[in-house]
């Protein structure tokens, strides 16, 4: 696994190489031209996005281009099309796309892992988190300093993330995840 850091808000993006593809996990500003370097076939890849704010998912329309597919869950896909992917706020034009897969909470198999969504509302109502190769990805769920993402922007609700944490607590171990921000 890579991490990759946004200069743009400190946001973490992950490269998973699998024996079939690459897993490429909230490509945040800037970092497709990063990544695009340690991935050799574009057609294997697949981006999951924990959330659609843009500092998560601002260059997922780049890979997308060039043969990937993107998944992200259901009610995070209004997120792409509405100033609720929050680009304005930095003055950014947001790249839409339209998503491959609709993620629900449940098991899925992608280049060839198997990867294990856990539905976490309260940043955004289609918030997720992944556990893929023994790893949780949890991305503004679950920082590593205990804390969460804001719940004050559209469609963020405070009740929902506290049942999310409490969710996300119970299943991963200290110091087994890896979050989306730099702490």
């Amino acid at each position: 696994m890579q991490t990759f850091i946004s200069s743009c808000l400190q946001e973490k993006s992950y490269l998973l190489t699998t024996p079939k593809g690459y897993i490429v996990i909230d490509p945040g500003v800037g970092i497709f031209e990063q990544m695009k370097l340690y991935i050799k076939d574009m057609s294997t890849c697949v981006v999951l996005l924990t959330h659609v704010h843009f500092d998560h998912a601002f260059d997922a329309c780049a890979f997308q281009k060039h043969g990937a597919k993107i998944a992200v869950h259901k009610l995070d896909e209004k997120n792409i099309f509405s100033k609720a992917n929050l680009s304005f706020t930095m003055g950014l034009p947001f790249a839409k796309f339209v998503p491959d897969i609709f993620l629900q909470e449940g098991i899925i198999h992608i280049a060839g892992e198997t990867v294990t969504v856990v539905h976490t509302p309260g940043h955004t109502q289609g918030s997720c988190c992944f556990y893929i190769q023994n790893t949780w990805f949890t991305g503004d769920t679950l920082f590593e300093d205990g804390g969460c993402g804001r719940t004050d922007f559209p469609g963020g609700n405070e009740e929902d993330m506290q049942r999310s944490l409490k969710k996300i607590k119970k299943r991963i171990d200290a110091g087994t995840f890896y979050a989306g921000h730099l702490s």
